[in-house]
């Protein structure tokens, strides 16, 4: 009895039409795997993943651009400026004005996006001193944009900026 069933599968699978089949299957399985490859790239995770082992194959960061360097310590100045006053507006224009500077350093180091939650977004946390704290202050400059009774505490405030000052030292753009 087995050796009937062996023979008529044997006979099913080896007959033209069968070979046929298989064929046609092994077409389909491979056309799957290629969408799905296809699907992942469009997604993002194979870039993603590509653009990781390229930045293990070079390890140095990408720097801001030396021109940007002398605007942007004379700009922190300011920043300085309005944190050593009693006023929570000039705390939270402070903010924005640094959030406004992480962003065009963001952008000089070849980043893309439309805004910069997408371009952070790009990045690699090799590729950016405490990624996870930037995402930090520039939520509590997306709290200061958009809420306009949103109050700034003074420690928070003082907080963020002293995150600000260590990403832009890491990145040599501050002395």
């Amino acid at each position: 009895m087995l050796d009937y069933i062996i023979n008529t599968v044997d006979s099913i699978l080896y007959s033209p039409w069968g070979i046929a089949a298989q064929v046609l299957i092994g077409i389909a399985c491979i056309g799957m795997f290629v969408f799905w490859l296809w699907l992942h790239w469009q997604v993002g995770d194979y870039t993603k993943y590509w653009g990781e082992w390229l930045f293990a194959t070079n390890p140095t960061p990408p720097k801001a651009s030396e021109a940007s360097k002398a605007g942007i310590i004379k700009q922190w100045e300011g920043i300085e400026a309005r944190m050593s006053t009693n006023d929570e507006a000039q705390w939270k224009l402070a903010i924005l004005e640094a959030d406004g500077m992480m962003d065009e350093i963001i952008k000089d180091m070849g980043f893309r996006g439309e805004t910069m939650g997408e371009r952070m977004k790009g990045i690699i946390p090799s590729e950016f001193p405490d990624l996870d704290n930037a995402w930090r202050v520039h939520k509590v400059r997306n709290y200061i944009a958009h809420s306009p009774d949103y109050t700034l505490k003074r420690p928070v405030a003082e907080a963020t900026i002293d995150i600000y000052r260590r990403i832009f030292r890491e990145l040599k753009v501050l002395p």
